[in-house]
């Protein structure tokens, strides 16, 4: 027998707690991350497309230009705001611009602006957390406004995407770190080794001694040898 019944409901204002986190409100995340310039670098070339730094009108903290193919960020925020914004740029970058988009398959579906948005942040999230930044109070919020109309099936097609795209990016941006550091430790040894012959040369001419492009020639202008 099909039928209804009376039931008792409560509004939030009727209840006590802790109050309930606002998912759909992200704040902008503050904080310093350590090595930045050296993070930062390996980012701009792990990146499939240039990186820049501008005034970003709007509320947006940052974009991907489709048509000049490139990436905007604001400039001025916090280090941790700048890292989480860039990689989810380059998340947008390598599964939703044009050509990728073609590729995308009939079984992972063509993604949508929310579907798209989902992929993004939930990769940068996932890279983040990697190495040691935690974006939880933006990441999730920024995730559940997004996701809250994707059902199920949807959600599972891009978990398998999100997973390859932030170990793809993981990997990549842990090469350049170390080319970056190789390279600094080069520079810093070229610029030691200047430094020393600069001190040496500076000794030399203190102590009246000739340098090294002051040798005084062994040999006569005649062609013979000094005896």
């Amino acid at each position: 027998i099909n039928g209804f019944k009376v039931v008792h409901t409560f509004d939030l204002s009727q209840t006590d707690g802790d109050p309930l986190p606002d998912y759909y409100g992200a704040e902008e995340l503050s904080g310093d991350v350590k090595d930045y310039q050296l993070f930062l670098e390996a980012l701009q070339k792990s990146s499939p497309v240039p990186i820049r730094f501008e005034d970003v009108k709007g509320e947006a903290k940052g974009f991907y230009n489709l048509t000049k193919n490139y990436i905007g960020i604001q400039k001025g925020m916090s280090e941790l705001q700048t890292i989480k914004t860039a990689l989810h740029e380059m998340t947008h970058a390598k599964l939703h611009s044009f050509e990728a988009m073609k590729q995308r398959t009939d079984t992972e579906g063509k993604p949508d602006m929310f579907r798209r948005e989902t992929e993004a942040e939930s990769s940068a999230y996932i890279i983040c957390k990697h190495y040691g930044l935690d974006t939880s109070d933006y990441s999730f919020a920024y995730i559940a406004s997004w996701s809250k109309t994707q059902d199920t099936r949807e959600l599972e097609r891009s978990l398998s995407i999100i997973q390859k795209t932030a170990s793809g990016y993981i990997g990549e941006i842990d090469k350049n770190i170390e080319l970056l550091r190789e390279e600094k430790k080069e520079l810093e040894a070229d610029l030691n080794e200047k430094e020393q012959k600069s001190v040496l040369k500076d000794s030399e001419e203190a102590a009246g001694l000739p340098g090294e492009e002051e040798q005084p020639d062994e040999r006569l202008e005649n062609g013979g040898m000094r005896l």
